[in-house]
Order: structure tokens, then sequence, then C-alpha cells
């Protein structure tokens, strides 16, 4: 399985408390995914979801730049998707063929934090036969602010293992 992740540390969102969470995906096998420029959307009055009109165009995006990836894929996401129940992740799901793409997001899920469904990253894997992917796309970190960068690090090793360890046949 091929693992992709966004940036973390990308304009709008700059912080040197996580500087090092880009640094440690790719010690940890993840493939940089640069198709999405953060910056270019506008936000609500948190600064950190989408306006309306931004997710829309986040959307479209997002879809022209999975398209050279090997289906079926699955997207593992924070809130980026499903802030204030929005329908992003089935809207994004139907502008493929049924079945080449998957969208998990639960709103504050992180590789550490445990989002509103009491879930991180790693334990939400078991919701899916991993086999069936080609690659994985994960859109999240920032919900991990604050941990240090050891515990981070360990969260995403985890993760990893976890994958490799459901992808065998």
């Amino acid at each position: 399985m091929h693992l992709l992740s966004t940036v973390v540390h990308s304009p709008p969102w700059l912080s040197i408390s996580d500087s090092f969470m880009d640094e440690s995906l790719r010690r940890n096998e993840f493939l940089p995914f640069r198709h999405i420029q953060w910056e270019k959307y506008d936000y609500l009055e948190d600064h950190l979801h989408f306006t309306p009109s931004s997710e829309s165009s986040f959307l479209d995006d997002l879809k022209k730049g999975v398209e050279g990836l090997q289906f079926p894929l699955l997207v593992m996401s924070d809130s980026t998707f499903s802030h204030n129940g929005s329908d992003s992740s089935r809207r994004f799901e139907s502008m493929f063929p049924e079945g080449d793409v998957t969208v998990d997001a639960v709103s504050g899920s992180g590789f550490i934090t445990l989002g509103r469904k009491g879930q991180n990253f790693r334990s939400r894997l078991r919701n899916h036969s991993l086999g069936k992917f080609n690659t994985l796309l994960l859109i999240g970190g920032w919900n991990d602010y604050g941990h240090t960068a050891q515990r981070f690090d360990s969260a995403v090793k985890g993760f990893v293992h976890a994958c490799k360890g459901r992808t065998r046949t």
C-alpha cells in the first residue's frame, strides 16, 4: 500500500511546535502529497475550517490531485472533511466510480488525539479491509498539536506498522 500525507506544517498553520510532524511522516514511509495549497482557501472565523465555497474548491483540487494515484484509495481525515456534519466525505466519494474512493473522516482525530468518536487514525484502521486499497492518503495531524515530537513519531510508527500488518494476505 502506498502511504501519502498532506503537508501539516504549511500556511496558514505555521508553528515551530508542529514543524517536526512532516519530518516524522517522511521518516516513517509517508510520501508528501503536495497538491493542496492550504493558503489559497478561505476559512471560517476559527481559522481552521473551510468556508462552504472553499470546501467545494478543496474537493475539486483534491480530485485533481488524486487522479494520478493508484485506486482504490482510502482517505483518512480529521475535520477537514467532517466539520459540523458536512457531507463533503460523500460528495468527494461521489466524484469517482463507485468503490474507487472511500473517505473515513472523524472530527478532532489525529495520530494520538482521539476524535469525537473516541478513535484516532490507527484505531480506525480496523474499520477497513486494507488489502483492497492500493493507496492511503492521510489528511490530518493538526489535532496532535502540543504533543512531543517523540510521542508523535511513535504514534506514526504504530500507524504504519498497523497498516502493514493489516494489508498482508
